[in-house]
């Protein structure tokens, strides 16, 4: 009775928010870090004297890291609370990033950011474990959004702001300030969060390796969290192609600007993420629908996509609305995490999210692919002996997005069952 007081006093007030919101800075953070090396690309290639496809392992080992803890941090999560995971995996973020921010060495750049990508995998899914915890399941797919949109402030801050500061400065100061902030963030998050409304410690139970195994083959046997997988890997890869890597490069041949300038043009990407993710989880919410809103979004991201890569586009308002628009079809990404909470049992979520965030970032996994398709094609332009690549290399590459689209549709389309934003037994 005490708790059901207590739980009623903390959803009614503003606390909920506090601790959701100052968790989810972890998620902001860990954007701005992400797109570091899209944004300072060709500094840290003529720095380090390395080429697209050297540039795109250091940038994807952070996935390898990321991807490789999903399932773990989704574990953890369920077993020892949100706010440690928190506080330990911000801290680690700012000191591997002073070790990038220090490295001459492909290795090391490589295996810091990996680390970078290890602490961060519990960036979006604490917050939203967190907003299970103080939120009834109906705002789920709302929060969802707006954490998403914190991410894309991230990724803003993480481009033009960065760009602009490294012209006055160099590139591993510039990552020094941002390791700055992580250990801001950290004491932040020893002070405000709490894992719970209620007084006991949910955390405290100590589970058997064959119980976290069999909550881990339960989300697998669920055929429907794999088809979301795909859904969700669809709507995230050409983001991470694009976005966080190549993004800043393609504006800049395809208008001959400078990184400054294609950086500020690129932030129309995330503007359309940051304000259709909060929008399309309402409307989800709303509308009673998962699968309408992720195969309008796909559909988006396909014609976007298309035209901005391949319509010879110069106009700069142009340019900017595909951008917006092509940012906002990642906006579905919310609503697959909704599908999620529909599809599984309330004891394995934890687990559950951690499944789909892995599948979301896997996309990331083929910038490799992008980079060596672009390298592949490179037509030999250097200055002061760095490769230059043209539009001619980047259209080839990018073809791979409009593809990644098609898959999207269809999957949404023929093999996702819609569910209604109502808990399915299973």
């Amino acid at each position: 009775m005490q708790n059901s007081k207590q739980n009623s006093f903390y959803k009614r007030s503003i606390i909920p928010f506090i601790i959701v919101a100052i968790s989810a800075t972890f998620y902001l953070y860990e954007f701005f870090l992400r797109v570091l090396p899209g944004v300072l690309s060709y500094e840290i290639m003529r720095d380090m004297k390395i080429n697209a496809a050297t540039l795109s392992m250091i940038g994807t080992s952070f996935y390898y890291g990321y991807i490789s803890m999903q399932i773990p941090i989704g574990l953890l999560c369920d077993r020892f609370g949100p706010k440690k995971l928190l506080t330990a995996s911000v801290a680690t973020c700012s000191m591997a990033t002073i070790v990038f921010a220090y490295s001459n060495s492909v290795l090391l750049s490589a295996t810091a950011r990996a680390i970078v990508g290890v602490a961060s995998a519990s960036a979006f899914i604490a917050p939203l474990t967190l907003a299970t915890k103080w939120y009834d399941k109906k705002y789920f797919a709302l929060i969802t959004g707006m954490i998403q949109l914190l991410g894309c402030v991230g990724a803003i801050c993480g481009g033009a702001p960065i760009a602009a500061l490294t012209q006055h400065t160099s590139w591993r100061q510039s990552i020094l300030w941002s390791a700055a902030i992580g250990g801001i963030l950290t004491i932040l998050y020893i002070l405000i969060i709490k894992d719970s409304p209620n007084k006991e410690d949910n955390y405290k139970k100590q589970r058997s390796f064959t119980e976290e195994l069999r909550k881990v083959k339960k989300v697998a046997a669920n055929i429907q969290n794999w088809y979301t997988g795909i859904a969700v890997m669809c709507c995230w890869a050409p983001i991470a192609i694009f976005s966080e890597l190549w993004g800043v490069p393609f504006l800049m041949d395809l208008q001959k600007i400078d990184s400054t300038a294609a950086a500020s043009e690129a932030a129309w990407v995330w503007y359309g993420i940051a304000l259709g993710s909060p929008i399309i989880g309402w409307l989800s919410d709303r509308i009673s629908s998962r699968r309408i809103p992720i195969i309008l979004c796909a559909i988006i991201g396909l014609v976007s996509a298309t035209m901005l890569i391949y319509a010879h586009v110069e106009s700069v308002i142009t340019i900017e609305t595909l951008l917006f628009f092509f940012g906002l079809s990642a906006a579905s990404q919310p609503v697959t995490f909704g599908l999620i909470v529909d599809n599984n049992p309330n004891e394995i979520i934890g687990t559950a999210i951690g499944f789909n965030n892995m599948a979301a970032i896997s996309g990331a996994l083929l910038q490799v692919l992008v980079g060596i398709l672009i390298s592949t094609m490179w037509q030999g332009k250097m200055i002061s002996g760095t490769p230059i690549y043209t539009i001619y290399e980047f259209k080839y590459a990018f073809a791979v997005i409009p593809c990644i689209s098609l898959i999207a549709i269809f999957t949404s389309i023929f093999l996702i069952k819609e569910t209604n934003c109502k808990k399915i037994e299973v």
